[in-house]
């Protein structure tokens, strides 16, 4: 068993630079070339992680990224006329409010999903263009369970007042590590979640002290 930790070799001063080329065309090209952008430095990061004394490649390309661009607008610009439609049919005098407040939660459920369908995608995408040595990173798993998991959890999470927040942060990551592989070799996720729960517990009990403050103050 190779007990060798990867090795990261990046440093500030050569990421500078890129930054601010990217910078300057991302502005010039009225944001088009923030895909191109986004390509090199993922490429910078990925070439200076290292595994047994191999750099990592990453063979991703910006024009992949605009044309997946092109093909989530062909998908959502539909999605949002009719939802506009829908919308504008129910806005007017005489509509049950509560029929409105259905609506919304619908469309904003249906958006998590989605999000959450594209997260996964998206890091399905960017192992299968990581190399090391010849092998390429992969990922397996669905998608749309993925987003299930993560509405159901969202779900819960809010009906805690956000206390199970690392839960669903660790059954999500573990979700995507644990069908995550370079070749033939899966990649394992154990991470636990007692010290990740202690160490959220104290932010939680700050952040719910603050709201009742607010509200006893607001009440006053």
């Amino acid at each position: 068993m190779v007990k060798e930790a990867p090795a990261y070799s990046g440093r500030a001063r050569e990421i500078l630079p890129i930054v601010l080329v990217n910078t300057l065309l991302t502005f010039l090209t009225v944001g088009i070339y923030r895909f191109w952008a986004k390509t090199r430095i993922r490429r910078y990061f990925v070439s200076r992680v290292s595994f047994l004394n191999d750099p990592l490649e990453y063979t991703g390309t910006g024009l992949e990224l605009f044309i997946g661009f092109l093909i989530v607008l062909a998908i959502l610009v539909p999605i949002f006329i009719v939802s506009s439609i829908l919308q504008s049919q129910l806005v007017h005098p005489g509509t049950d409010p509560m029929s409105i407040v259905i609506y919304q939660l619908a469309y904003m459920i249906g958006f998590y999903f989605l999000y959450n369908v594209a997260v996964y995608r998206a890091q399905r995408y960017r192992l299968s263009r990581i190399n090391w040595r010849g092998i390429r990173g992969g990922q397996e798993g669905s998608a749309l369970r993925y987003a299930l998991y993560a509405l159901g959890l969202g779900l819960l999470n809010l009906g805690t007042v956000f206390l199970l927040y690392p839960l669903m942060r660790r059954v999500l990551i573990g979700y995507r590590l644990n069908n995550a592989s370079f070749g033939t070799e899966k990649i394992h996720f154990f991470g636990g979640m007692a010290k990740l729960f202690v160490a959220w517990l104290l932010p939680w009990l700050m952040m719910i002290g603050l709201f009742a403050l607010l509200g006893f103050a607001s009440w006053e």
